[in-house]
């Protein structure tokens, strides 16, 4: 993984921009435009070793412990009754996804946002037709990444975007941010959207579930750091590989997933406790 990174960094993310430069040179100076008030050495340049060989030890611990997580992976309970509500939250999500596509273009399912909101949906979905392992797959990745989008939007982003928006531009882009209808959608929503199905039917989680959770996140930050930040769209700046700190991120991101795995489950506790009451 570390040579990939050096080969993404030095190679692929070059040649990738050149690519796209040559083939809509208007494109490529709308993402610098877009991405400007990043500083360069953030967007441009090679991999700082420390988020490297964090993310390599990732990877690799991942793989190692599929087969132990595989040990945990148990279906959800049936519940029939459930259906008709999960059926609703399918098309309610289906019609979220359709607001969003239709108002900023198909590219916004490239974003770790719009697929958190996918997530929940296709897991709505299986619940209502009775994919039950399908649904437990689904279930701690979507409720992790609705609520990373959440946590990251409001407490990194969000505030990194008007700190580094010149002066008298900050209270629109904090209103961009945080007061527009699609935002609050899918960053606000998106959370009790993504708890419902598991709130209707508390299940306890396993380690499959964290496991799943962690590798979902790798997934997308491969693509992310290979496609995305390599084309020059910096969605998750504070995320670059290109600094020290970028590490730093992504364990947040990890010790999240554990104290949101750790609290569902005291949450699921209380709730099996006064349903038995």
């Amino acid at each position: 993984f570390s040579v990939g990174a050096m080969i993404i960094s030095q190679w692929w993310s070059p040649a990738l921009r050149r690519y796209l430069h040559e083939r809509n040179p208007e494109v490529s100076r709308q993402l610098e435009r877009a991405f400007a008030f990043i500083p360069a050495d953030q967007r441009i340049g090679p991999w700082s070793w420390t988020p490297t060989v964090m993310l390599t030890a990732l990877v690799h611990i991942t793989a190692a412990t599929w087969p132990q997580a595989s040990e945990t992976f148990l279906p959800v309970p049936e519940a029939e009754g459930l259906r008709r509500v999960r059926l609703a939250g399918f098309l309610f999500g289906s019609a979220g996804l359709a607001y969003m596509i239709r108002k900023y273009g198909g590219w916004v399912m490239t974003s770790w946002t719009m697929l958190g909101w996918t997530a929940a949906t296709i897991r709505f979905l299986a619940g209502s037709v009775g994919l039950r392992y399908l649904q437990r797959a689904l279930t701690f990745p979507s409720v992790f990444a609705n609520t990373v989008t959440v946590t990251l939007w409001y407490l990194g982003i969000l505030p990194g975007i008007v700190a580094m928006s010149p002066k008298h531009m900050r209270w629109r882009a904090f209103a961009n941010g945080a007061l527009s209808f699609a935002l609050l959608l899918v960053h606000g929503v998106n959370l009790p959207f993504s708890l419902l199905d598991w709130y209707i039917q508390p299940v306890r989680l396993e380690f499959f579930d964290y496991w799943a959770g962690a590798a979902y996140s790798l997934c997308y930050l491969g693509f992310y750091l290979t496609m995305l930040d390599s084309a020059g769209v910096h969605f998750y700046f504070i995320l670059t590989p290109r600094k020290w700190w970028g590490a730093v991120g992504y364990a947040i991101v990890l010790a999240s997933g554990v104290a949101l795995w750790s609290g569902l489950n005291a949450w699921e506790s209380k709730l099996s406790a006064s349903l038995a009451a």
